[in-house]
């Protein structure tokens, strides 16, 4: 079973591992990087760490506006490097287990070219659980 911490993007759930989770915070003054992808807002100092800010509805489609004032970031704990991501909402924490994993259809990764490592039906909707360390592989096709 796998605790995780869901994630409201552009009116879509996803979910990210709890243990790869370091804090949610409000990010302030960023410091923009030049010719960076568009989904890369910026650099912001949390706790004396220097972390990239990734949109992640922007990094799931390049047409997403820019996140309101006062959004919330998670921070990730990647093995390569942590990295935080804005987010509309933060939601619970859940329990996935194995067994109520689903099959996505043939060619499909998650959703919006979101790399999945794995997706799950819970409360009606498909929960995809997210891959930190592929999150910023190139996505597919739509």
């Amino acid at each position: 079973m796998t605790a995780a911490l869901t994630l409201h993007v552009a009116g879509e759930r996803y979910a990210i591992p709890v243990d790869r989770i370091g804090a949610v915070f409000r990010p302030g003054a960023l410091t923009r990087l030049p010719r960076t992808a568009p989904e890369i807002l910026g650099l912001a100092n949390q706790r004396g760490r220097t972390l990239a800010i990734v949109h992640l509805a922007r990094r799931f489609d390049a047409a997403a506006p820019p996140p309101p004032p006062g959004a919330l970031a998670v921070t990730v704990e990647a093995a390569s490097s942590p990295y935080a991501v804005i987010v509309d909402l933060v939601g619970d924490v859940v329990d996935l287990a194995a067994q109520d994993a689903i099959t996505p259809p043939a060619g499909d990764n998650g959703r919006r070219g979101a790399p999945a490592v794995a997706l799950f039906r819970r409360d009606g909707e498909v929960l995809a659980l997210l891959d930190v360390e592929r999150l910023f592989e190139p996505a597919g096709p739509p």
